[in-house]
């Protein structure tokens, strides 16, 4: 759950970041800004405020007992073939509540977003900054913001979901292959 919890904050902010990106991918990162053109702290305490991040966090940690639910439902026939009685499985469906409860209060998203902000100024610049509260004030921007949460909830089970199947079956094919390999080798 606190790895769930993580996975969706790392995707909020990362389509956040990427809310303008190309699929392409650069082939060199690039490199912070030098000191005297970045952004300043209340240019970029401005821009995240534009961004609604806060809010944006928020929803998101509320949608996370939901995304949980949704993955425990799929873990539903796990516990089914262990035969656990109806008491057995209430006592794991409330220790598994208050693990998502207290996994909300790990990392605060004041901390969060002061996290961010420090990286965002490394490499946004004072014009950019500028540019950006703008955009991020349009119709358009706030429209995407305010879906984004619902976006999240349902593009991330989905994705979680085909990264178990395809890693089980990569971990599979993996040890299979291991195997074979280790006993073609024995053989010689």
């Amino acid at each position: 759950m606190k790895k769930l919890r993580l996975i969706a904050v790392a995707f909020l902010c990362a389509t956040s970041l990427c809310v303008s990106a190309t699929a392409q991918t650069p082939v060199e990162l690039p490199q912070p800004l030098p000191e005297e053109l970045r952004a300043t702290t209340e240019q970029i305490a401005t821009l995240l405020d534009a961004m609604r991040i806060k809010d944006q966090m928020n929803t998101v940690l509320e949608l996370m007992p939901i995304i949980v639910q949704q993955q425990m439902q799929q873990q539903r026939e796990v516990l089914n073939s262990r035969q656990l009685t109806p008491e057995q499985e209430e006592r794991v469906n409330n220790f598994l509540r208050q693990q998502i409860e207290k996994s909300m209060d790990l990392y605060p998203i004041d901390e969060i977003i002061a996290d961010a902000g420090t990286v965002y100024q490394k490499y946004i610049s004072r014009e950019h900054a500028d540019v950006l509260i703008e955009f991020y004030k349009t119709p358009a921007a706030q429209h995407l913001i305010y879906v984004q949460p619902a976006m999240v909830q349902e593009y991330l089970p989905l994705v979680l979901s085909r990264m178990e199947t395809r890693v089980k079956t990569f971990a599979d094919d993996t040890a299979r292959e291991a195997r074979e390999l280790l006993e073609e080798l024995s053989e010689k």
